[in-house]
């Protein structure tokens, strides 16, 4: 799972049902892929990735997720849509990396 450090305060919908308040802390905490996942946490600094969100599939390969490549992304300067799906999140990053920017 994920672990995330809370900046600025926030409240979550998980599933769009259940809502979560966070508050700022130093501590990381565990949360599902969906709220790390969530496209503007990261850019509108309420949150920061601090843990592994890596987790292996039956192919050995190592899972990035889209709240990775956003941060990425946004490290290296590159725009990006922050409705962007993470195969053209993967494919901005691929390409940067390729260029070498």
């Amino acid at each position: 799972m994920p672990q995330i450090k809370v900046i600025k305060p926030f409240a979550f919908a998980h599933r769009g049902v259940q809502v979560e308040e966070f508050q700022p802390s130093d501590e990381a905490l565990e949360v599902s892929d969906e709220l790390a996942e969530h496209a503007g946490l990261v850019e509108e600094g309420f949150i920061e990735i601090v843990g592994s969100a890596k987790t292996d599939d039956d192919s050995g390969d190592a899972k990035v997720t889209a709240a990775q490549l956003r941060e990425a992304l946004t490290a290296r300067g590159i725009a990006f849509k922050a409705n962007a799906p993470k195969a053209e999140l993967q494919a901005l990053l691929d390409a940067a990396e390729k260029t070498g920017d």
